[in-house]
């Protein structure tokens, strides 16, 4: 069994719109036997907004998955998930289903493979009508939509135990409009949604240190850096930019 917690918070410089976020997630896995591994994964997690209480939200994650690792060290894995997200003020929901299918290969005994595919189909809902006031849609997080993506990652474990990983990702998604807001926003009105297709490409670089400290039992560095680009039929939702962050994880015990 494994729980894990986290809390970012984004805060715009040069405007009003911050946004606080908690992240919670509990697993527990269980062998069948020796070689396949069923897996029970529930996340929680709160977004709240300083100045935009309107977009205020929970979403609920469960998901089952199955993995099974062959004598060749390959290791296959499929996933189903059904999602929801609840808006505190409208009381308006989404909600979606996903499946995955996993598929990893090790080479040697510092590089390994992995590919992954992923359908969604898009339960629909509503969104609060304020929120398209408020913000653009810029990423697949506001709006239902059903589509793939496909994820081709290499990892590396690299001199002075510096892992590496190298990941690409391309999605086509389909994003449909309720007809509240397409009778509310004269823009929407003869749309039915929208089509984006696009691609991420990031390289991630993380080293561990076991220290043993009070407390702490160790803790690990992650430098990531890449390039996202989103067309769209729809120009609002078209992006293009380069970005890079920096994360320190602890590990109490």
């Amino acid at each position: 069994m494994e729980t894990f917690v986290a809390i970012k918070d984004y805060i715009g410089g040069n405007s009003s719109f911050d946004n606080f976020r908690i992240f919670s997630s509990a697993d527990a896995s269980f062998y069948i036997t020796p070689g396949i591994q069923a897996k029970g994964i529930y996340k929680l997690i709160r977004s709240k907004f300083q100045n935009y209480p309107v977009l205020d939200n929970y979403e609920h994650w469960a998901t089952a998955e199955l993995v099974t690792t062959l004598p060749i060290k390959t290791t296959i894995r499929g996933t189903a998930r059904y999602s929801v997200r609840r808006f505190d003020q409208d009381r308006v929901t989404f909600h979606w289903i996903d499946t995955e299918f996993g598929l990893s290969q090790s080479i040697g005994i510092r590089t390994g493979l992995s590919f992954s595919f992923l359908r969604r189909w898009s339960g629909g809902g509503e969104r609060p009508l304020s929120s398209y006031y408020i913000i653009s849609g810029v990423t697949s997080y506001w709006d239902p939509w059903k589509g793939n993506q496909i994820d081709l990652a290499l990892k590396r474990i690299l001199p002075y135990a510096i892992i590496s990983r190298t990941e690409g990702t391309y999605w086509k998604r389909e994003f449909s409009y309720d007809k509240f807001m397409k009778e509310q926003l004269s823009w929407l009105l003869n749309k039915s949604g929208r089509r984006d297709e696009g691609w991420l490409t990031k390289l991630e670089l993380s080293r561990q240190y076991n220290v043993r400290w009070p407390a702490v039992e160790s803790f690990t560095l992650n430098l990531r850096g890449g390039y996202i680009s989103n067309g769209s039929d729809d120009s609002y939702y078209r992006y293009h930019y380069f970005f890079t962050d920096l994360n320190l994880n602890i590990r109490i015990f």
